[in-house]
């Protein structure tokens, strides 16, 4: 098959993606009524239509129409709000779609002067209907991200080779790449982002330019931040979403991870007792850890990883290089005493450099760091705790609980002893069945939300408020939870336990 008819094919099997496409249907009547106006699909959409992935944020470029003539065209046909006067941005919603948020963003064609500071906002716009969307598209980050599609003409415009580079799977700057990641220092995160969701390489003189700044990515102008933490946060998210392993060496090589994530990028020197890991530095543990995530045996257990239990997977050791202690003089092995806790505190501090909560709530890439830090803190807890603490940690919040026991799969299933062997056996000993038995009991009780035993029912005998009654409740629900459902032998038996004598 010719590259001409392979070509023809795409573009005809893109038309009909998007004559399908209820949130376009708008397009035909506009073009009809203003003859002298061409639509340009841009962007991701393109990019990802090639490449027959979904995508459902659009991105328009608005030519041979002045910006009053389009916004009173649109208006006629749906909602406009004018986002960005300097920019020539609109944001519009078609009448005959329900979903009140769903808008296609149109924008005249632009020509920028960057500043070269790296700071996105540092950039002098100008918008002109009259501009060739060549112009337009010769200001973008990735050749495969500077592609536009003629909606009127049925043709893909593609003057730096954006498809090619597709096809061959390489991310390459547009034009001079020193000059393009000078412009944005974002760009520096994008290009490892799109080179991590897309499986593709990094051309080489855009990967030596894109080291050239990532020292760059904390630099500051009038006390304020070039790239935001919550920029670095959304663009590492959406790339270790698609591949946490090829995301932490891609950062490492690029020297984005010391920059950023010096805690993380210490994991590569920091020694562990071959004895107990026998795999290695705490980083080639954490690498063995994330590789778990993608195997069988944790998929029938959990399903698809979340992000919260990646990045749980990836930091769940952060606090180990500063709690290492000297080898024991008797047998050589290192300790990391409180390293959990240390860990969950570091969570807190990386927020002022990367923050992975900035998303909305309901968005796939929204992490709780309260949720981070307490499962890395939590991840070292012991499966021989009672049944009330694991009712507790792991399944009265069970998307967290789920999380926590995920990362302690992965951690378990990372760490060799001297003879090879993973920590799989002791995880289902010591966690995974605990869990499950707990989880059984639960299930047979008539009511979970109300312990057999409560508060007011231990007053009723003579015990005051305060911790020990707190103390006596966690153990009346840890017999109820190993299977006694006689309420008056739980606090017969509680009662009667020397540990709780009220005349202590």
């Amino acid at each position: 098959m010719t590259h001409e008819h392979q070509t023809t094919q795409m573009i005809e099997r893109i038309s009909a993606l998007w004559e399908q496409e209820p949130g376009l249907a708008w397009i035909k009547t506009f073009l009809d009524e203003v003859p002298e106006a061409n639509l340009y699909m841009v962007g991701g959409a393109v990019r990802d239509s090639i490449l027959e992935k979904p995508y459902k944020d659009y991105d328009i470029v608005a030519c041979g129409v002045a910006p009053e003539q389009l916004a009173a065209q649109l208006k006629k046909i749906g909602k406009v709000d004018l986002v960005g006067v300097n920019f020539g941005v609109f944001k519009f919603h078609p009448a005959d779609v329900s979903n009140p948020q769903y808008f296609v963003d149109i924008a005249l064609p632009r020509t920028e002067i960057p500043a070269g500071t790296g700071g996105s906002r540092d950039v002098e716009v100008a918008s002109d209907s009259h501009t060739p969307i060549e112009t337009d598209l010769a200001r973008r980050d990735f050749t495969f991200n500077a592609m536009a599609f003629d909606m009127r003409a049925h043709t893909l415009i593609d003057p730096h080779g954006g498809r090619a580079d597709l096809d061959a799977r390489v991310v390459r700057a547009v034009g001079d790449p020193r000059a393009r990641f000078q412009e944005d220092y974002t760009r520096v995160l994008r290009g490892l982002r799109f080179a991590t969701q897309l499986d593709t390489k990094i051309e080489s003189y855009t990967w030596d330019a894109l080291k050239q700044f990532t020292g760059n990515l904390l630099d500051t102008r009038e006390n304020k931040r070039l790239v935001p933490p919550e920029t670095i946060g959304i663009e590492f998210l959406k790339a270790l979403r698609a591949d946490p392993i090829k995301t932490l060496e891609l950062w490492d090589e690029s020297g984005a991870l010391p920059v950023v994530m010096p805690e993380v990028a210490a994991l590569q020197t920091c020694e562990q007792s071959p004895d107990v890991h026998s795999e290695g530095t705490v980083w080639k543990h954490t690498l063995a850890a994330l590789r778990a995530l993608t195997t069988k045996d944790f998929n029938e257990r959990f399903g698809n990883a979340d992000l919260l239990t990646q990045l749980g997977v990836l930091l769940h050791d952060i606090g180990k290089p500063a709690t290492q202690s000297a080898p024991d003089p008797k047998n050589g092995r290192i300790h990391f005493f409180g390293h959990e806790k240390e860990g969950a505190q570091i969570v807190a501090r990386m927020r002022e450099r990367i923050k992975f909560d900035s998303a909305p709530e309901h968005s796939p890439f929204h992490v709780s760091m309260d949720d981070l830090a307490w499962i890395i803190e939590n991840h070292m807890v012991s499966g021989a705790m009672r049944a009330s603490t694991i009712e507790r940690k792991f399944i009265t919040r069970a998307e967290r609980g789920k999380a926590l026991q995920a990362v302690m799969f992965c951690d378990a299933y990372g760490t060799f002893n001297a003879q090879g062997q993973s920590g799989a056996e002791g995880y289902k000993q010591f966690v995974e069945n605990p869990i499950n038995k707990v989880r059984t009991a639960i299930q047979a009780s008539a009511d979970a939300k109300n312990p057999l035993v409560r508060g007011a029912d231990l007053i009723m005998r003579g015990i005051k408020q305060g911790p020990r009654l707190g103390e006596m409740l966690r153990e009346a629900r840890a017999m109820e939870l190993n299977g006694e459902h006689d309420k008056e032998k739980i606090m017969s038996t509680i009662l009667k336990n020397p540990a709780y004598d009220m005349r202590k």
